[in-house]
């Protein structure tokens, strides 16, 4: 996989929905856009969906193995912020991505509920709870998984 061009469609996709976010829904343009982040989601899925699903297999069998893993544009965030400490980073919000019922355990030792989403710069999966991000895989090092 061509993890530079992995890691380029993600902020073309993220900036396009980012776009789409500041428009209202009775801006002319909204329609159109919309349809553009469709057609380059399905696009991304396509060119990336299953080497990414094979990395997300491995990633819910060890954190969440009893969520259905999904399309990997499923895993979007649905807003990236640009981060105020490096232009060419982005954050997320807390209630970022899919939500997974993890392996972990909280002090009473019941499953902790994550949230799991792709980020860019590097193209990487993480896990968010609260104000927690795991990184579980990143591009960097396709061949390690931390989790």
């Amino acid at each position: 996989m061509n993890y530079k061009r992995l890691n380029s469609d993600l902020i073309d996709l993220i900036e396009l929905r980012n776009e789409l976010g500041k428009l209202e829904f009775s801006d002319e343009a909204y329609d159109d856009l919309e349809d553009e982040i469709h057609e380059y989601e399905d696009t991304f899925n396509e060119r990336y969906g299953e080497e990414l699903e094979a990395v997300f297999e491995q990633i819910h069998a060890r954190v969440c193995p009893d969520v259905e893993v999904l399309l990997p544009t499923a895993y979007l965030a649905k807003e990236y912020f640009p981060s105020e400490i490096n232009e060419d980073e982005f954050e997320i919000g807390p209630d970022a991505g899919v939500l997974v019922e993890t392996v972990y355990e909280d002090a009473k030792g019941r499953p902790l509920d994550a949230r799991m989403t792709i980020m860019p710069s590097p193209f990487r999966v993480v896990l968010v709870q609260r104000d927690d991000i795991r990184i579980l895989w990143t591009a960097e090092k396709p061949a390690e998984f931390n989790c």
